[in-house]
C-alpha cells in the first residue's frame, strides 16, 4: 500500500484496521509512508499492524521505486490516486507487476501502468467501465 494519507486524514480513519486484518499466513503486507508522520493514533496503529512500515517521505522517485521493486512487492496498491500528497510518477515506474488504485481517487487513472481499479457500480458504472 502506498499512501500520503498515513495518518489524521479520513482515508487512515477508515482503513486504519484493514493493514491488520490480511492472512498473514498468505499475505505479508507492507506500508508505503509518502509523507511524514504526524505522529497521530492513526499512524501510530497502522505502523503496528502492517508487517512492514516505510517511508519514503524523503526519497527520490527513482528511489522509491527502486525500494518497492526490491522488495519483491506482488501487488502494489496506490491509495492517493491524483489527490493531494500523491507520488503518482512512482508507479509509473512500475515497481511491481500488478498495480491496483483504491480508495483514495475514485475515477480512473487513465495510465496504462495501473491494472485495476477497486469501484463499485455506483462509483463507476458499468457502461462507463467499459470503455478503455
Amino acid at each position: 500500500y502506498v499512501s500520503s494519507n498515513f495518518g489524521n486524514h479520513p482515508l487512515s480513519h477508515l482503513m486504519q484496521s484493514v493493514f491488520g486484518l490480511h492472512d498473514s499466513k498468505r499475505i505479508e503486507v507492507t506500508c508505503y509512508a509518502t509523507s511524514s508522520s504526524d505522529q497521530s493514533q492513526w499512524r501510530r496503529k497502522i505502523e503496528a499492524d502492517a508487517e512492514h512500515f516505510k517511508d519514503l517521505s524523503a526519497m527520490t522517485t527513482g528511489d522509491a521505486a527502486r525500494l518497492i521493486h526490491n522488495d519483491g512487492i506482488h501487488i502494489l496498491v496506490n491509495l492517493n490516486g491524483y489527490t493531494k500528497g500523491a507520488r503518482t510518477e512512482i508507479f509509473a515506474l512500475r515497481p511491481a507487476p500488478i498495480q491496483v488504485s483504491l480508495m483514495g481517487f475514485h475515477g480512473s487513472m487513465g495510465a496504462e501502468y495501473m491494472q485495476y481499479i477497486v469501484a463499485d457500480k455506483i462509483v463507476l458504472p458499468v457502461d462507463v467501465a467499459a470503455v478503455g
